[in-house]
């Protein structure tokens, strides 16, 4: 009896880049947020941070700018190459298998 062995279908190996991606990911939300409520909300936040509004614009403004930066720039998740059958079928079958060229009684 003969078994064949397949490819599984997902790499055994963690994805190179996962923690970073993450990390990047997280930081560019949070510090949209934290531009955005900065940019939007400079009158209510001007009393208790003792900043003036137009500063506060500003710095909402740059943190805006930086998020998406920070966004653009983490790593793409990417998936692995699909691998053809024509890889694995070598060994399954045996070299002579793949490389002998057809015989004239097949060909008929």
């Amino acid at each position: 009896m003969t078994s064949i062995r397949t490819a599984p279908a997902t790499s055994p190996r963690p994805r190179a880049g996962g923690l970073l991606r993450l990390a990047l990911g997280l930081d560019a939300v949070v510090t949209g947020v934290n531009g955005a409520a900065y940019l939007l909300g400079a009158a209510l936040l001007d009393g208790p941070l003792g900043l003036s509004p137009g500063l506060l614009r500003g710095v909402g403004v740059v943190l805006l700018g930086y998020a998406a930066a920070v966004w653009f720039v983490r790593p793409v998740a990417r998936s692995p190459a699909p691998r053809s059958r024509r890889s694995w079928a070598p060994t399954c079958c045996g070299p002579s298998a793949a490389s002998s060229p057809p015989s004239s009684a097949s060909a008929r």
